[in-house]
């Protein structure tokens, strides 16, 4: 629709047909679909950006999930949401760090950037990894020991 109507009258229309439904999580959609366009849902919408969808997640879990790069975009979110940065994400159970890390294309930049905000988060993670793989390790040692040994 932007490539056919340009960017303005596209957003014109979007505005005009969403204006009585304030509760609509829209920034959700247009990171998930059309990225580049978030600065223009953030400036039309401004309050979108503080929205939880039905799911309970903000646009700040949306975006990290779905891989955005670092973006102007992905700066004014994290800005805005930066009192939420220290919660983890309502699905996937992650601090925002793990869920910017959790995609193949993950993009290191907003990472650090999260891990800076909250290192403590990037100490648990290790922490709670660490110990969890060493009781499955040890469990599996002693499995095999007893089995060479009874």
């Amino acid at each position: 629709m932007i490539e056919k109507y340009g960017a303005k009258a596209t957003w014109d229309l979007i505005e005009e047909s969403l204006s009585p439904y304030k509760e609509v999580p829209i920034l959700h959609k247009v990171i998930k679909h059309v990225p580049d366009q978030i600065l223009n849902a953030i400036e039309r919408f401004p309050a979108s950006i503080f929205l939880r969808d039905s799911q309970n997640r903000l646009p700040i879990h949306v975006a990290l999930g779905a891989g955005l790069q670092w973006s102007h975009g992905l700066l004014h979110i994290l800005n805005a949401n930066i009192s939420h940065l220290k919660d983890k994400d309502p699905v996937s159970g992650f601090y925002p760090f793990a869920l910017a890390a959790a995609k193949p294309c993950c993009d290191l930049k907003t990472i650090i950037y999260l891990l800076k905000l909250h290192p403590a988060h990037g100490r648990d993670s290790i922490v709670r990894r660490g110990s969890s793989y060493n009781n499955d390790d040890t469990t599996e040692r002693e499995r095999k020991r007893r089995k060479i040994d009874g």
